[in-house]
């Protein structure tokens, strides 16, 4: 499902990439309320959380 919305995993991506760990939760999770049980979502949730 998140692969329809390539502009909000562009933007975990370039978050995670500068090392913008809150802002990519933050993006993660306004991406699950769209896609609410997409797992890459969720892992990048989970993941944005454990490194920030």
């Amino acid at each position: 499902m998140a692969e329809k919305d390539l502009y909000n995993l562009s933007k975990i991506f370039y978050y995670f990439r500068e090392r913008y760990y809150n802002q990519a939760y933050t993006t993660a999770n306004e991406g699950l309320k769209r896609f609410v049980n997409d797992g890459i979502l969720q892992f990048y949730s989970a993941l944005a959380l454990l490194m920030d």
